[in-house]
This record gives C-alpha cells, sequence and structure tokens, in this order.
C-alpha cells in the first residue's frame, strides 16, 4: 500500500473513531489537564490508534505524540 492510501485509510479509522466517541455527548469521558485544556477519552483514543498505526507502517521513525510524548523508533523488521 503507497503511504498516501495508508495515511487516508489510517485517519478515515481516526474519524470513524471520533465521530463515535462523540455520538453521545452524556457519555463522553474527559478530564480537565490545565484551565481551559480539556482531554477527552477519545484524544487518547485517536492519538493510540494513529501512534500505533504509525509505529506499525514505518518501524524505523521516532513518533512525537501531544499526550504522550516520545515513543521510541522500533527496530525495522528484516
Amino acid at each position: 500500500m503507497g503511504e498516501l492510501a495508508f495515511i487516508q485509510r489510517v485517519l478515515g479509522d481516526a474519524a470513524t473513531l471520533v465521530q463515535t466517541s462523540y455520538a453521545d455527548r452524556h457519555a463522553l469521558r474527559y478530564r480537565e489537564k490545565e484551565a481551559a485544556d480539556i482531554l477527552t477519552g477519545a484524544d487518547l483514543e485517536v492519538q493510540q490508534l494513529l501512534v500505533s498505526r504509525l509505529a506499525e507502517h514505518f518501524p524505523g521513525e521516532a513518533i512525537v505524540a501531544e499526550e504522550q510524548g516520545l515513543h521510541a523508533a522500533r527496530p525495522e523488521a528484516d
């Protein structure tokens, strides 16, 4: 799969996750990080999805994510 198709698929999956998470606003999980800075469960789930998919597709690359910081590069498979 080409890189553009990969990114489109991952972003589509992330969009579906966000739409599902926000469908029932009364069940939305969140916490305040700082004043006027809210972190929802959907934020963390989407970040986890993106980091895991990127790490799988680009195993030799480190990933910096907003909520969980640096994810070290995994060795590339031979």
